[in-house]
């Protein structure tokens, strides 16, 4: 890739603001995206794209100030909202704030790719580090970080379009920022295939006319007019996946999540818990570290075939009962790409040990093979592969054979 113009020498104030004001707000709205761990195929969600976009958009200086506040600002709502533990979003902001001085630094000497794929390269390397010294070997899901390189195009393509200079190139500009959204939206955690391929399909469009140096504005019109119809429009092909996703997303944003109280059960079925259903977020009474879950359905009840039983494992080694479930085909839509790809397909059951006395009967005698039907919390586990789970769960009842 030729590097297009990026200085800032000799252009209008306006258009220098334009650049402030669009680094800051895609780097903010990015950086919500994050886990605690990496996301199957896009690294730490969209936010490599914000990172990318301003490293190679500005100058060292403002490229670093824009990522520092910007990234802190949405670190302290992550935070705010225990949507991520605490030493995940402060290395975040650190993590961040050293990439884009070192992309920002040399892209005028080894070029874009070569200072896009140096600066994911650097932050695969200390994200991996700072795992093992946490995690130990648990960290090996952090050398996913690495993916985060397929940002790397769309950043660029971002650029070309706002150094054009032209309405035209903006428009278009605009639809690719909003198919690479769509393609993230149609594969984190839940895969839908129609918006992906939609998504696909204007991202692929719109970079391609901007590469060519832009197009008319009646094509550019055309263009985004048809994206912003089409890729919103292609997720009602599938709206639970997608709700799902965007719930899990933009999970700081959500007015339960804002509030503090996602973990209070909403649903007033006396089969459901009632209350706080994280407990106190300790091993020994409630949900341990419920920063790592995002809750998308504080109560729901599955069916399916018991596979696999670890009365006393977990990666924490939390004393939680497992219980791994081949889900009836009803609620296998309940199956992320994590679960599917990392779990061999199945649903992640846990039993914290604060439930595990009311249920001693059933833990003490279930088995692989054995039916079973399960109430409890859907979440998301955004330090293992954003797998879904059943979590904590309150309820087994083991189907008779006939």
């Amino acid at each position: 890739m030729n590097e297009p113009s990026l200085t800032n020498s000799g252009s209008p104030n306006s258009g220098r603001a334009f650049r402030y004001v669009f680094a800051g707000v895609l780097t903010f709205v990015a950086s919500l995206t994050i886990g605690n761990t990496p996301y199957l195929f896009f690294g730490y969600g969209i936010s490599p794209l914000g990172l990318l976009t301003t490293g190679l958009l500005l100058n060292p200086l403002p490229a670093t100030v824009i990522v520092f506040v910007s990234t802190t600002a949405a670190m302290s709502l992550m935070a705010l909202t225990r949507s991520a533990f605490t030493l995940v979003v402060v290395a975040f902001v650190l993590l961040r704030t050293v990439q884009a001085y070192i992309l920002s630094r040399l892209k005028r000497r080894i070029g874009v790719a070569g200072a896009s794929v140096m600066t994911v390269l650097i932050g695969t390397v200390i994200a991996t580090l700072l795992g093992l010294a946490y995690y130990g070997e648990g960290a090996i899901a952090v050398t996913m970080t690495f993916f985060e390189s397929i940002f790397i195009f769309p950043a660029y393509v971002l650029v070309r379009s706002i150094s054009l200079r032209r309405q035209g190139s903006l428009l278009l500009g605009g639809a690719t920022l909003l198919s690479t959204f769509g393609i993230f939206l149609s594969a984190s955690p839940f895969w839908t295939p129609l918006p992906a391929a939609v998504s696909t399909i204007v991202f692929m469009v719109s970079s391609i006319l901007i590469l060519r140096g832009g197009a008319s504005r009646i094509i550019s019109v055309a263009v985004l007019a048809f994206a912003l119809l089409a890729v919103p429009a292609s997720f009602t092909s599938d709206t639970t996946s997608f709700s799902y996703n965007m719930r899990n997303t933009f999970y700081p944003l959500y007015p339960d999540s804002l509030s503090a109280s996602q973990w209070i059960q909403t649903n007033s079925s006396a089969s459901c818990l009632q209350g706080n259903i994280a407990g106190a977020g300790t091993v020994e009474s409630g949900v341990w570290g419920p920063e790592r879950l995002r809750v998308l359905n504080t109560c729901v009840t599955i069916s399916g075939t018991v596979e696999g039983v670890a009365p006393t494992y977990g990666p924490a080694y939390d004393g939680d009962f497992i219980i791994d479930v081949r889900l009836d085909p009803q609620y296998e839509h309940m199956l992320s790409l994590g679960s599917i790809i990392l779990r061999n397909g199945l649903m992640h059951v846990e039993v914290v040990p604060s439930q595990q006395p009311m249920l001693a009967d059933k833990l003490s005698t279930i088995k692989p093979g054995d039916r079973v039907i399960v109430t409890g919390a859907f979440v998301i586990d955004t330090d293992h592969g954003f797998w879904s789970e059943i979590h904590p769960t309150w309820a087994i009842s083991i189907i008779p054979s006939a």
